[in-house]
């Protein structure tokens, strides 16, 4: 039965890696080979992107693990059983109707009898997720479970925290890129379950997160998020967000509050103008537009071949509120339907012609009209957006004062 069990978690691992691959442009690791091996492990990871973050964790961890996310979508009895199968348990809070310590006391005891197979556990400490760039507060869960974990009789001997931190370069868009950020682990010691290390430990993972992930300080994060990423392209790393945090907290400390508002007024009138942030200025956006016509014919017929998929989630968010799930539904849709209307077209292109080479044509041009679609959109956005502003002398002034009151605040870490 336990040969079933893991046949099916890395099949599904395998697929999901695979499709994410293709939905991001790249997805670059840091510090996997710091992760210890051979015993279980508590990653916990800021969490940005709804439930692409826990997909995007579990294909890049090669351990078994499980993963707690919240209670409500375990209302579908299907649902439940499907997510259970792949070692998701839900976590409980007081709005779910339920007696959520004593359900969730179950939960950490599942979660307890899986570190004594060797087999670890991915959370998201911060309980909310949080599409911005920004440091966030840490629930006490993490540093319970493992206390938890070592307290119990026949406990593992051995116990990790690894703080994994998650930095998207744009959300709500295909191809784009992310960095998956392994940090120093951290050994849990065997103590007291008492609030003062709770909250030691728990404390001491949230001051190591920070250092793995974009993480502006919330309270100034209006103005700073336009200092540091007013220009942030999609589909360019953020690499540097090491740097950026330490320069955040210097520009946050020493500049005044008239010069954090000037940002702030100027970015209101540029957006009041047209310009839309992030702004990914180009000196010659024509060629863009070169690039976009060469990939217009490809792009239509990716458009046409992909429209039945591509709809069904663009209306599924026109009901959605919270726009943070628009990876989520794209993706999880995609996920799906995408392979099965090319299995389609590829079996009418073998019916039509009864020749395996038309069927893995149609196979292979499929993905890669839907790619070329993408693209087209991204270098025909760009085009667009810089040709509205080259032809605004108001805009292009205000821009410069804009970039000018940036370069100021950033002398303040030289």
């Amino acid at each position: 039965m336990q040969i079933f069990r893991y046949l099916w978690y890395y099949s599904f691992w395998l697929y999901v890696r695979t499709c994410l691959h293709f939905y991001y442009k790249r997805i670059k690791v840091v510090g996997y080979d710091k992760v210890p091996k051979g015993v279980p492990i508590i990653f916990g990871a800021n969490h940005q992107n709804a439930l692409v973050d826990p997909l995007l964790m579990t294909t890049h961890i090669y351990q078994m693990t499980h993963y707690l996310v919240r209670a409500d979508v375990f209302k579908n009895p299907i649902v439940r059983r499907f997510l259970n199968s792949l070692n998701l348990m839900p976590v409980y809070r007081a709005r779910d109707g339920v007696n959520s310590i004593k359900a969730n006391q179950q939960i950490f005891k599942a979660c307890f009898d899986a570190f004594k197979v060797g087999e670890s556990l991915m959370l998201f400490p911060e309980g909310t997720h949080d599409d911005r760039w920004v440091e966030k507060p840490m629930k006490k869960g993490i540093a319970r479970i493992a206390l938890g974990g070592l307290s119990q009789p026949d406990s593992v001997k051995e116990l990790y925290i690894v703080p994994i931190g998650l930095t998207y370069s744009g959300m709500k868009s295909f191809r784009s890129s992310m960095v998956l950020h392994y940090g120093e682990p951290i050994k849990v010691e065997k103590q007291e379950e008492i609030a003062e290390n709770i909250d030691r430990l728990k404390n001491q993972f949230e001051s190591s997160l920070k250092h793995y992930h974009a993480a502006l300080p919330e309270k100034g994060y209006d103005y700073l998020e336009k200092v540091f990423f007013h220009n942030q392209d999609g589909k360019t790393l953020i690499e540097d967000y090491q740097t950026i945090n330490e320069q955040s907290r210097i520009i946050d400390e020493r500049a005044t509050d008239e010069e954090k508002q000037e940002i702030l007024t100027l970015s209101k009138e540029l957006e009041k103008g047209g310009l839309k942030f992030p702004f990914p200025k180009r000196k010659s956006p024509i060629l863009n537009a070169l690039f976009a016509a060469l990939l217009s014919p490809l792009a239509l017929v990716g458009f046409i071949l992909n429209l039945p998929i591509l709809f069904v989630p663009w209306k599924i968010m026109k009901g959605i509120k919270d726009k943070v799930f628009v990876d989520t539904i794209y993706f999880g849709v995609g996920l799906v339907g995408f392979p099965t209307l090319w299995l389609i077209y590829a079996g009418i292109a073998y019916s039509q012609t009864s020749m395996w080479q038309y069927a893995l044509g149609a196979l292979i041009a499929s993905p890669l009209s839907l790619l070329a679609f993408g693209r087209f959109r991204y270098e025909w956005d760009i085009y667009q957006r810089n040709a509205a502003f080259n032809r605004s002398e108001q805009l292009k002034q205000t821009y410069d004062k804009f970039l000018k009151s940036i370069e100021h605040l950033k002398a303040y870490t030289s």
